[in-house]
């Protein structure tokens, strides 16, 4: 289902129907004239210092280990005869296999160019191949255009000599000919012969018909499967690998076992790379529709119907305000467009597919699919469990952060981006699943954030990430269970029927009297305390209670006696609630909504509500208390 929705992607986007071209980087051009003779040599820039300057070339075959020319642009190994594997200091043998491959690389090159000069009768390929066959005789024609300014390189080249070049050529780095101000591979007779003939560069020679897993017609068979860009390799990657004796199944061996034609490789790879914004789409540049869920892994997201293109970046990656907004309405519009609970064929499908690379390949992690009204509903509950006060008053109450964000609140990172511990390599994958698929959190993320919070204050994460994921994990994992989860508010809320939760206002209200009458101090009750009674709130809640005596005794006839008399006041309304009975113990949940209420308390006190604010003139309170 996910092979065949990518390649309805392809034919409906249309990324396939030139296959003979596609956008990749272009770093080099030689310009020579119709007689062959190299006239200079310019290095390609891109806009952006950080990228790679890419052009419409010729598409690129897949190589291996072995000798493969690619068709007219390729390395400088294949273009050009030089290369910087061979080194001065090299052993004889080590540098006489080195020399020798560079030179079957180099003419073959010219070979595969003088065959497409012979079947398409191009003048600029024969201008290609003449300028080629000079550089194989005398090589020293290339470095008398290629100017060195500062910092170089040493290359060997096949007259067997070392030449320097600038510091700035990479080995990766693509070279292509010009002739006479036009590019060889834009010949039209030339850029015909690509399309038409790309895939028998990809087919097994001399195999019979399969019945393609793409199409479920018989064609011939793909020999490589097609390999794909991944942000920040330097090289491509395949999706299939076949490489061991364990790749052999029920009589069928390699690529057997993923019976795949050249056209079906090619869709797949095309639209692959248009979710990852390679390309163009309809004369503009495509749209990026994948979320990058850490250095090693991608979420690629698309929809069977282009007019309902959700845009998931928005939210589960970094946004800016006003493109959340947007996008929420869009949810709400696909979402109420038809029931959340029934799949909806005529409202379309959104398919997502999570890609990771591993060592020298790519791996699927997951593929999964939904109607898009469930997506769009399940987005909108993902978020508002997520949403949660802040304790900043000059900040909105919203709960979008981005995925990676939220595993920095369980894994946080310490000065200098170290984390203490590294998060599960699949944490981002499930938490993408947890977005759009409404599943359960993974059990153990209670556990590490109610863990972070106990440790000393330098330490803690009990920040507004690490609340808000708290309150997401209990409405959603604990639904409909005695904990009465159900009712746990974005702001606080004093009826709210568990203990546990009271027990975490009453925590941060005696720790809001401890400031108001000592001040700052080295070691508070937050940090002394807080562990202990969020699991065991008996034990610990009788000595805070003494030490809140003393503190109201200290701070009484202090310039903040009246904020320690609202203090006091709410502390005995929500004692009220207690009945001086604590917990005995608490369990992961209950902990989870001491934290809660916790975190409510405390930003109650700093962002004050609309009824404390009316009566702002019977019990002041300045600027400083709020802080």
């Amino acid at each position: 289902m996910i092979v065949q929705s990518l390649l309805d992607l392809a034919e409906r986007e249309k990324l396939i129907e030139e296959p003979g071209l596609q956008l990749k980087p272009l770093d080099w051009e030689i310009h020579i004239n119709a007689a062959g003779d190299i006239q200079r040599l310019v290095q390609r820039v891109a806009e952006d210092a950080k990228q790679r300057p890419k052009a419409m070339i010729p598409t690129r075959l897949v190589r291996s280990s072995g000798v493969r020319p690619q068709l007219l642009v390729d390395k400088a190994d294949y273009a050009v005869g030089v290369s910087d594997s061979v080194k001065a200091t090299a052993s004889v043998r080590d540098k006489s296999k080195k020399v020798e491959r560079l030179r079957q690389s180099f003419v073959q090159m010219i070979a595969m160019c003088r065959r497409i000069a012979d079947e398409t009768d191009s003048a600029l390929v024969a201008a290609q191949v003449r300028a080629m066959e000079k550089l194989l005789a005398e090589p020293a024609l290339l470095f008398a255009h290629w100017h060195v300014a500062g910092k170089s390189k040493t290359l060997y080249a096949l007259d067997d000599t070392f030449r320097q070049v600038p510091a700035d050529w990479l080995g990766n780095h693509l070279f292509g000919y010009v002739v006479d101000g036009k590019r060889v591979w834009e010949d039209p007779p030339v850029e015909a012969w690509l399309h038409e003939n790309i895939f028998s560069f990809y087919e097994v020679e001399g195999a019979g018909e399969i019945r393609c897993l793409g199409y479920g017609e018989l064609m011939k068979p793909v020999d490589k499967h097609i390999v794909f860009d991944f942000p920040g390799d330097t090289g491509q990657l395949p999706l299939v690998s076949f490489n061991n004796d364990a790749d052999y199944h029920y009589g069928a061996k390699n690529n057997e076992n993923a019976p795949f034609s050249a056209q079906a490789s090619f869709g797949i790879a095309a639209a692959i790379a248009r979710l990852q914004g390679n390309g163009e789409v309809k004369g503009q540049t495509a749209k990026r529709q994948c979320v990058r869920l850490n250095d090693n892994t991608l979420a690629l997201y698309w929809s069977d119907q282009e007019q309902q293109a959700m845009d998931l970046n928005v939210g589960l990656d970094e946004a800016e305000e006003d493109e959340i907004l947007k996008a929420e309405q869009v949810w709400k519009k696909i979402a109420f467009s038809g029931r959340p609970d029934a799949v909806s064929e005529d409202l379309g499908r959104l398919f997502t597919l999570i890609m990771s690379r591993e060592k020298s390949r790519m791996v699927i992690r997951s593929a999964r699919l939904s109607s898009l009204p469930q997506v769009a509903a399940r987005l909108l509950t993902y978020f508002e469990e997520l949403a949660i006060v802040s304790p900043w008053p000059d900040r909105e109450l919203r709960g979008y952060r981005g995925l990676r964000r939220l595993v920095d609140a369980v894994y946080p990172r310490q000065p200098g981006g170290k984390r203490l511990r590294e998060p599960p390599p699949d944490l981002l994958n499930r938490l993408w699943n947890c977005a759009l698929f409404g599943d359960a959190y993974p059990d153990f993320l209670l556990g590490e954030l109610l863990r972070n919070a106990r440790l000393p204050t330098e330490r803690n994460t009990r920040g507004h990430g690490a609340m808000a994921l708290i309150k997401a994990i209990l409405q959603r994992n604990y639904k409909d269970t005695s904990h009465r989860t159900e009712e746990i508010r974005m702001d606080i809320n004093a009826e709210h029927p568990s203990q546990a939760y009271h027990e975490g206002r009453l925590f941060a209200l005696l720790q809001e009297i401890q400031r108001l009458a000592l001040g700052d101090v080295n070691a508070g009750i937050g940090d002394r305390y807080l562990g202990n009674a969020m699991v065991s709130p008996r034990q610990s809640f009788p000595r805070l209670l003494k030490l809140m005596t003393h503190h109201l005794h200290k701070g009484r006839d202090g310039d903040r006696a009246g904020a320690l008399f609202n203090r006091e006041r709410e502390v005995i309304q929500v004692m009220a609630r207690i009945r001086d009975n604590f917990s005995e113990f608490l369990n992961l949940p209950e902990q989870g909504l001491f934290m809660l209420g916790y975190h409510h308390q405390r930003a109650a006190l700093v962002r004050p509500s609309t009824a404390r604010k009316e009566k702002a003139a019977e019990t002041p309170i300045t600027e400083a208390e709020e802080k």
